[in-house]
């Protein structure tokens, strides 16, 4: 059986699946450890071989993860891409919460989504720099906006300077714990390629992750979302299309 969850940051939606694409149960409940493992046990009993599928949204997935780990059941993390196009492909093209977790169910009924542990998702690599990319782009706007207001103003409020000079600073102590927490033999490899310096090598690491579960160049690419769209019709076939950018924006800015 297939279990999808659609969370938000106070409630699950949940829709329980089987292989015949049947919507066995639904439930809504809390988004805590707690209430999600005490349904995921009670689900577990009555379907031994259950599967759970949850949308990569944010944080609010990770109590779901901790809570199929906590009962040992598979969690499989879904791209929250595939379900937007299951709802473009409806002819109604309704949006609840409710049919939002019918549709994960559905994707993990076709094969999709990675399985996931807690560890994988409180990768502490990679929220510190998510966390340092973000200064970053808010450093950039405050800087654009108060570009704007000095020429309206003459001056800049001492406040303003003063919070770009934070973020600047956070920023560079994000960056700096960033790569303190990669130095490893191959962050020390990656910086012999041209261009690649320890910030650039420790986001890389970062994003790409356990190497191991790439099985060629290719899905590496399609990872970064630098694969072109492919276009076939008939005896043509078109692959020089532009970038999927259907993967992480972090490791194409690097």
């Amino acid at each position: 059986h297939y279990l999808g969850f659609d969370v938000a940051r106070d409630t699950v939606e949940g829709a329980l699946l089987t292989r015949s694409s049947v919507v066995r149960e639904r439930c809504g409940i809390p988004n805590t450890v707690e209430a999600l493992s005490k349904v995921l046990e009670e689900l577990h009993k009555k379907y031994p071989h259950l599967i759970v599928g949850v949308e990569s949204t944010a944080m609010f997935h990770l109590e779901t993860v901790e809570a199929c780990t906590e009962q040992k059941i598979p969690c499989k993390l879904i791209n929250p891409l595939c379900t937007k196009e299951i709802v473009r492909g409806s002819v109604r093209k309704r949006k609840t919460d409710r049919d939002d977790a019918v549709a994960i169910a559905k994707l993990l009924l076709q094969g999709e989504g990675n399985i996931v542990s807690v560890e994988m998702v409180k990768d502490q690599l990679k929220a510190i720099v998510r966390s340092a990319r973000k200064m970053g782009e808010l450093r950039k706007l405050l800087s654009l906006h108060a570009r704007h207001l000095c020429r309206i103003m003459g001056s800049l409020p001492i406040s303003m300077t003063e919070l770009g000079e934070r973020l600047q600073a956070l920023e560079r102590e994000l960056q700096r714990e960033a790569i303190h927490h990669a130095a490893s033999p191959l962050h020390t490899l990656l910086q012999t390629i041209p261009g690649m310096g320890p910030w650039l090598s420790a986001v890389v690491l970062a994003e790409i992750g356990d190497m191991t579960r790439y099985h060629s160049g290719g899905a590496l690419v399609a990872v970064a979302g630098l694969d072109p769209r492919v276009y076939q019709s008939g005896a043509t076939l078109k692959t020089m299309g532009k970038l999927t950018k259907r993967g992480s924006p972090h490791l194409r800015w690097a």
